[in-house]
């Protein structure tokens, strides 16, 4: 009879601990590997946030100024406290603020208006919406005429707003010239943006300081600086962000700073 040749218990043993190595160790590897790419998606994630919030405040503070009053500006915005520079910069917390025209006529002139108005007569800029509803005596009470003329709104009226362009006068002061039908008339706007709490977090906040409040901007983002390199013309934004959720290969939340420096667009 031939004699049967098999496999011993230590080589089907020995083989079993080699393949268990083997597959430990391509587990370890595939393991890592899908730390690393999560890790990655984290940091492209973070710093998307970071890239996004960066340019709209750039956008923000590249704008500012535009058709705007340039001097008296407590005056003018007395509804923001301690509004007396465009852009203003706080330190303690930081906050940047910028007032600037709207990006669209709030109205339209629908009929001449002779040098010494104190009244226009106007509709609505904006389709569906009301002079009432874009315009107050309050926090929306400043406008820019041709973008050239500042006003204070004394009365909203259904097709007319009364005005005041010098509010450092006592009585209400007409127009300084005289402005043809389809003049249009933006809102000037302030615009406060800083760091507040939020959910055990903290996030990039935008108030239009018109009663709504502060509301959230951009989400983890834990720093910010606004540093003047030439005041009233240049300036560097500072963000720093982190990631949503804790890095797999540390275990710890990553963070980035990112930078940029804004040349102001209406800087005399």
């Amino acid at each position: 009879m031939a004699r049967q040749e098999g496999f011993s218990i230590v080589s089907i043993l020995t083989a079993l601990l080699l393949t268990s190595i083997l597959m430990a160790g391509a587990f370890k590897m595939l393991s890592t590997q899908t730390k690393a790419y999560n890790q990655q998606d984290l940091a492209m994630a973070m710093e998307q946030n970071l890239r996004v919030a960066l340019d709209q405040l750039g956008d923000a503070l590249r704008s500012a100024g535009a058709a705007a009053p340039e001097t008296n500006l407590a005056t003018w915005v007395p509804w923001v406290p301690g509004f007396d520079d465009n852009p203003h910069v706080t330190s303690s917390p930081v906050t940047l603020s910028v007032a600037r025209c709207t990006s669209f006529p709030v109205a339209v002139l629908t009929a001449p208006a002779a040098a010494g108005a104190l009244t226009l007569t106007v509709d609505s800029g904006v389709p569906g919406k009301t002079l009432a509803e874009l315009l107050d005596e309050d926090t929306r009470r400043l406008i820019a005429i041709d973008d050239v003329e500042n006003a204070h709104l004394t009365l909203v009226g259904s097709a007319s707003l009364g005005i005041d362009t010098d509010p450092n006068s006592a009585g209400a002061q007409g127009l300084s010239r005289g402005y043809p039908t389809g003049t249009p008339i933006c809102r000037v706007d302030v615009t406060t943006y800083g760091i507040v709490p939020d959910g055990g977090g903290t996030v990039l906040f935008r108030d239009i300081n018109q009663g709504g409040g502060p509301e959230p901007f951009a989400d983890s983002i834990f720093d910010l600086q606004v540093t003047p390199i030439v005041a009233g013309k240049r300036y560097e934004i500072s963000l720093s962000g982190r990631s949503d959720h804790a890095d797999p290969m540390t275990g710890a939340p990553l963070q980035r700073t990112l930078k940029s420096v804004v040349l102001v667009r209406n800087a005399a």
